[in-house]
């Protein structure tokens, strides 16, 4: 159990009166509750807890939470937590190729997260070797490497993706045999990506 010590010091208390007899138990209530509020300042002193770590003997001075209550400091660190796994999923990275813009163009920020899914799975596939990428992969590769095209969130690829997937034929499929199953283009999503290769070079059909 923790040992709290303190000191208290009342100096120069100083109660003068003058007035009539009767004034003395009105006189006597004001006192009173003047000196009972310092007697209880030590009391407010408890309402903080002083911890030491064992190691670095470093003293760190903390409110106590109320029952029930949740420290503020926590609830700011999970806010924070949050926010930075909003355009990036965890254990998830990113596939690293060296982007040819010549040859595969840019993505186009009108475009949803359809296309810029497929098309990515494309242009890894060809430049990285990856047929098959996960939706928090994609997610976290597009956002890295062509951030400034419009991020994507891996909950929206999924979503996409799986409709996609509906669609006759279908451009995109899903190996539910792979771990995170992962996505991979069809040979209809193949053919397909080559037209968002031209549209990302800034190529008309014409030419």
């Amino acid at each position: 159990m923790s040992k709290t010590k303190f000191h208290v010091k009342i100096s120069g208390l100083e109660i003068s009166f003058e007035g009539e007899r009767e004034d003395l138990p009105k006189l006597n209530q004001t006192v009173g509750s003047q000196v009972q509020s310092l007697i209880q300042t030590p009391t407010a002193l408890l309402e903080r807890a002083t911890t030491t770590s064992p190691n670095s003997g470093v003293v760190i001075d903390a409110p106590i939470p109320s029952n029930g209550s949740k420290r503020k400091s926590g609830s700011k660190a999970a806010r924070t937590s949050n926010g930075a796994s909003a355009t990036r999923t965890t254990n998830e990275d990113p596939v690293a190729w060296k982007h040819d813009v010549e040859r595969w163009g840019a993505p186009l920020q009108s475009w949803n997260p359809t296309k810029k899914a497929i098309w990515l799975l494309f242009v890894a596939k060809n430049e990285a070797g990856i047929g098959e990428m996960t939706p928090g992969q994609i997610a976290n590769t597009f956002n890295q490497y062509f951030k400034e095209c419009g991020s994507i969130r891996a909950s929206n690829v999924s979503r996409d993706l799986r409709k996609t997937s509906q669609e006759r034929p279908p451009m995109v499929q899903k190996n539910n045999a792979a771990g995170g199953q992962p996505w991979y283009l069809t040979n209809h999503g193949l053919q397909q990506s080559g037209a968002y290769v031209k549209e990302a070079r800034g190529i008309s059909d014409g030419e």
